[in-house]
């Protein structure tokens, strides 16, 4: 015998059954308060809690036409619900919709623990560079080794010519020199400077930024900000020097530009932000991996514990997402103002 856990009815074979279960019209609730689609997933399941509570000796049906009543000393019996757990939080939910929903997005023990004591700091930043390297070590590992390549020959090629300088000129023109290709040095990384504006400065594209600026100190004190690392990071990058002010923010749009070629494309705003935090993660975490002992004053298994929760807290990564977006959207007079200075056109 069969039974529809909701409305009582029998049924001789499951085939019945099945055909009540997929009527169009719901049959009425009078016992277990469970969707048909869990009878029909969970039959057994639920089998053993409905014939304990409702089809046994102490309890009287009567059977008319497939309908089946109970007696009235059972009328008052509390239905069994069909409670579900969240095998994580222990959270209860009624529809099994709810708990995938909340398993997907919401559960906040699904997040990797962070990191209580670690003794072995080299072990564990190359346990979490390894894991990241798969999907994106290859493009930017590339980039910043050209970058490192681009400033040591340039390095090289300014130190030989101070030495030059230094073998065929007098003594007394040695410290004007210096300063004169110092000066020469500032101007070509900020382009020349006329009345509070910077000219004649190629701005570089999206993805080819130059970091050669970021001394010790800065990327000290950019590491030592803990929860404001990654957007003082981004600053440094791509506002506080101009040859990389490429990211020119929209407000109230759900767009963002982003120079190519010296042209402005137009891209989702809320793709964008989320591709460059999963890369300037990636950034930092090389970064300490390669530079560990200029920073052994740093809690940086702490940071690197943030910057892993970025990744996989929901309300955290909104959080973090904003701030970038703020912080772009503050300075964009400035990202303008720069490239119509140097490209005699407008954004």
């Amino acid at each position: 015998m069969k039974y529809c856990f909701r409305c009582g009815k029998q049924f001789l074979t499951k085939s019945n059954l099945n055909r009540h279960l997929f009527i169009t019209k719901i049959c009425p609730l009078k016992y277990l308060d469970i969707t048909r689609y869990n009878i029909r997933q969970n039959y057994n399941e639920y089998l053993d809690n409905f014939c304990s509570v409702y089809v046994n000796p102490n309890i009287s049906f009567v059977s008319t036409n497939n309908n089946i009543t109970l007696s009235t000393n059972q009328a008052k019996i509390n239905l069994i619900k069909n409670i579900l757990k969240c095998d994580n939080c222990e959270q209860e939910f009624k529809h099994q919709s709810s708990l995938s929903r909340h398993k997907k997005k919401y559960c906040r023990n699904t997040i990797s623990p962070a990191i209580e004591q670690n003794d072995d700091v080299e072990e564990y930043l190359k346990s979490q560079y390894d894991l990241l390297e798969s999907k994106y070590e290859k493009k930017f590992v590339e980039q910043s080794a050209q970058q490192l390549e681009k400033y040591d020959k340039l390095k090289k090629e300014l130190e030989i010519k101070i030495k030059e300088m230094q073998e065929d000129q007098p003594p007394q023109q040695i410290n004007n020199t210096e300063q004169q290709i110092q000066q020469n040095g500032d101007s070509n990384q900020a382009g020349n400077i006329n009345n509070g504006q910077i000219l004649n400065l190629t701005i570089n594209n999206y993805g080819n930024e130059d970091l050669s600026h970021l001394t010790t100190e800065e990327l000290r004190e950019i590491l030592s900000s803990r929860f404001k690392t990654l957007p003082k990071y981004i600053e440094h990058i791509h506002i506080k020097e101009p040859k990389n002010r490429n990211i020119y923010a929209l407000p109230k749009d759900k767009f963002i530009k982003v120079l190519n070629n010296q042209d402005w494309e137009v891209t989702r705003k809320k793709e964008f932000i989320t591709n460059m935090i999963y890369e300037k993660i990636l950034q930092i975490q090389n970064l300490i991996k390669e530079r560990s002992e200029d920073f052994s004053d740093i809690n940086l298994s702490e940071l690197l514990s943030i910057l892993s929760m970025y990744n996989n807290d929901a309300e955290e990564n909104k959080r973090i997402k904003e701030d970038v977006y703020l912080m772009l959207l503050n300075n964009r007079d400035i990202v303008k103002q720069t490239y119509e200075q140097n490209y005699d056109k407008k954004i």
